[in-house]
């Protein structure tokens, strides 16, 4: 249920943005990927990604949330951030905002 939910949120995106109050925006918007093919750096997945004009990027981790299931969202994250960071130096100026579904 959680790939499907996550392909739906990218199906929907226009209508995330509007949702979130920031469709007037003009940005970009897809999952983003970074296989690393160095063993000392890992590679990550981004699921939703909108980087906007005015400088701001939301992150949206998407997860199925089974209530018996703990999850550590918050931390897996802060990592993913702080990797897009290391190798996406061009957007050190932006503000990150975080959105979890």
């Amino acid at each position: 249920m959680g790939f499907a939910f996550e392909r739906w949120c990218l199906k929907n995106e226009i209508l995330l943005a509007r949702m979130m109050n920031f469709g007037n925006v003009e940005y970009n918007a897809g999952a983003f990927f970074n296989r690393s093919t160095i063993v000392n750096i890992p590679g990550f997945q981004i699921d939703l990604m909108y980087i906007r004009k005015d400088h701001r990027i939301i992150v949206c981790e998407i997860k199925y949330y089974d209530s018996n299931v703990p999850s550590n969202v918050e931390k897996e994250i802060t990592q993913k951030i702080e990797l897009f960071r290391e190798h996406n130096k061009k957007f050190n100026n932006y503000i990150i905002h975080l959105k979890k579904h």
